[in-house]
């Protein structure tokens, strides 16, 4: 699976060892990408970002890192909106998204 970290630039070659039903080229996802020994594994965790969001998603992260923001604000920022996601899940997502920051800006990984 090829991956582009949307923060810092770097690519990854992931082998994955279990299925991947549920991913999508194009998706944002967070997760951890860790070393083997041999190759790039992801660990067990991943967070899926709602597609309907992935444009917000994207321009948040442009705009946040212009900023000057960290990682670690982008990616607190980004967990804390899918999380407001998740509990309003009756609402569209690109609009949670999009409307979350107002000067403070933020973002995680394309598949």
């Amino acid at each position: 699976m090829e991956l582009e970290d949307i923060l810092g630039g770097a690519r990854f070659s992931v082998v994955e060892r279990r299925s991947t039903i549920g991913f999508e080229v194009g998706a944002i996802v967070e997760a951890r990408v860790v070393w083997d020994g041999a190759d790039p594994l992801f660990a067990k965790t991943f967070l899926f970002h709602p597609r309907d969001a992935r444009t917000e998603v994207l321009n948040l992260v442009d705009d946040s890192l212009m900023t000057g923001a960290s990682r670690d604000e982008i990616m607190g920022k980004l967990s804390q909106l899918y999380l407001r996601w998740h509990r309003h899940g009756h609402l569209n997502a690109g609009r949670i998204y999009k409307g979350a920051f107002t000067g403070n800006t933020a973002g995680p990984v394309v598949i």
